[in-house]
């Protein structure tokens, strides 16, 4: 009887990647219902039980423990944005076909351009000498998912995550062979790159025609279209870890 992998998901920067439509049915249509879906966000709460922007390093610890406690024979780990980092890292320390990875919209071609990027810069603040970044899905706790056309006055109002200092210093040394890095993995059959044609990271978009093999879906960087390309969106990604499972096994 086939067994589906279990699906971590990996968020992006101040991201409740769980109230993330595209990312969550996705992962729920892999498994069926039959594996089990976890969640890695893009925040953490630290020591002092502030919620901090996680670091990749933080993300990875997370992707490990996951993997390491578990009896699954396989995993997919499905990423948004720069939740790619993470994703990449751990695939590269199992080394092994049972641990693969889907990347949507990852940082390509240097991750330190998308921290410096002014869609995070003109959201981003300084709050008593210290950097944040709001987040509307950690605002929505544990409610799931909203509907494309909902009014934004009726939302919550954005949490605000702490930035640590370390996660540019993290992110500015992967930067160097982050690119050679991404190939490999692809290369060699145990990534699978999503490129959505509207993403706002035009770089990236452009980096990712010299991959060697990369699927473009419709819609912006979260992948958060209409109902209809939404539901076409979450199948095509869901194929692509049966295109993983066949291939490596």
């Amino acid at each position: 009887m086939f067994t589906p992998p279990e699906v971590i998901v990996t968020g992006a920067l101040a991201t409740k990647v769980s109230n993330i439509a595209p990312m969550r049915y996705t992962a729920e249509t892999i498994t069926g219902g039959l594996a089990p879906v976890h969640y890695v966000h893009g925040g953490i709460t630290n020591a002092e039980g502030v919620l901090t922007v996680a670091t990749p390093s933080q993300q990875e610890a997370q992707i490990t423990e996951i993997i390491e406690r578990s009896s699954s024979e396989s995993f997919v780990i499905l990423s948004q944005s720069m939740g790619a980092l993470a994703a990449l890292s751990s695939i590269e320390k199992f080394n092994s076909p049972n641990v693969t990875a889907i990347s949507v919209a990852p940082p390509l071609l240097y991750p330190s351009d998308i921290i410096r990027h002014p869609r995070i810069t003109t959201v981003s603040k300084m709050v008593n000498g210290g950097l944040i970044l709001p987040s509307r899905s950690f605002a929505l706790g544990d409610s799931g998912p909203t509907q494309r056309a909902v009014d934004p006055s009726t939302l919550p109002e954005p949490l605000q995550l702490a930035v640590p200092t370390e996660l540019f210093d993290e992110i500015d040394e992967i930067n160097e062979n982050y690119w050679a890095r991404t190939v490999q993995a692809v290369e060699a059959n145990r990534l699978q790159i999503v490129m959505p044609t509207e993403d706002w990271n035009k770089a990236a978009l452009t980096a990712s025609h010299d991959l060697p093999e990369v699927h473009y879906l419709p819609g912006p960087h979260s992948l958060i279209t209409d109902e209809e390309t939404l539901r076409e969106n979450v199948r095509a990604m869901a194929r692509l870890a049966g295109v993983l499972e066949n291939t490596l096994r």
